[in-house]
């Protein structure tokens, strides 16, 4: 058995300050490693959406010696340099063994596509709402 640790608040990175992640990101880590008296290096993102996580983020997990990062952005296809921010699948205790196979064999990969319009929709709503209270695109 893996454990890796998940915050200490579980609050939403995107709308942290450096310092406040960081906290996050080293009291988990310390405070299971006092408890299982070994090593933490993988992290599972709050929440973990696209919107979730970033490259700043990635970056201070690197600083805090994890060496793994998992969110909740659906597929089957992780790159190496992508160990900071590993997609993954859904399955449970209902799911068939087709239904198994077909998303580790990334059959289901449409589902990243639907979170990236998802994500974009979110970014630009937010964008434009930013704006139109500015009065306009400056």
């Amino acid at each position: 058995v893996d454990i890796g640790s998940h915050s200490i608040d579980h609050l939403n990175f995107n709308n942290l300050n450096s310092d406040d992640m960081k906290y996050q990101m080293q009291k988990s880590r310390q405070t299971l490693e006092e408890i299982i008296k070994d090593c933490i290096t993988m992290f599972s993102y709050p929440f973990g959406q696209l919107d979730n996580y970033s490259k700043m983020s990635e970056k201070y997990l690197r600083e805090c010696r994890y060496t793994i990062g998992v969110t909740t952005h659906w597929g089957t296809y992780n790159k190496k340099s992508q160990l900071l921010s590993l997609h993954r699948i859904c399955l449970n205790d209902l799911s068939s063994a087709r239904e198994i196979k077909n998303a580790i064999e990334g059959a289901d990969n449409w589902i990243a596509l639907k979170e990236k319009i998802g994500f974009f929709k979110r970014s630009t709503l937010s964008l434009l709402t930013t704006q139109n209270l500015r009065g306009g695109p400056h």
